[in-house]
């Protein structure tokens, strides 16, 4: 709970600074920032909710009885429990590869001194499409299991 709350406060802090900043969504830099924060927040936000979306019978609850804590209870049925897998798997996915394509925009920039301008016309949309894209194709055939 405390992990997913400052996690979420801290990408909306990201967001809120970016949106504040004179540059604003201009930069690539700022582009991917936003993004991955977003996709943070979808995560952080179906962390937060812990075991609350698993219908209360759930099995993986606990083992016994005795081990069972009041708050380990779910409130929520099967399929909000698979929304909130899907949620999770989507923004872990999605998160790490906005990180990894801040990576190569740094590759480029640096390795391969490609000025902003190129890398915005030849780069970008590769850096901001595929990550929802692996999230997605990553996070819907679990629905099929």
């Amino acid at each position: 709970v405390i992990t997913g709350s400052l996690s979420a406060i801290s990408s909306s802090l990201i967001i809120y600074l970016i949106l504040r900043s004179e540059a604003k969504l201009s930069t690539i830099y700022h582009r991917i920032m936003f993004a991955m924060s977003c996709a943070d927040i979808l995560l952080s936000i179906a962390l937060l909710l812990t075991t609350l979306p698993m219908p209360q019978d759930f099995p993986c609850t606990g083992t016994e009885e005795t081990m069972r804590a009041p708050w380990m209870d779910g409130v929520g049925t099967i399929e909000t429990c698979v929304a909130q897998g899907f949620i999770i798997a989507f923004g872990h996915q999605t998160m790490y590869s906005y990180n990894a394509m801040l990576c190569l925009y740094y590759t480029c920039a640096i390795v391969f001194k490609m000025k902003e301008e190129d890398i915005h016309k030849r780069v970008e949309p590769f850096l901001l499409s595929i990550p929802p894209m692996i999230g997605l194709g990553l996070s819907i055939p679990p629905l099929f299991l």
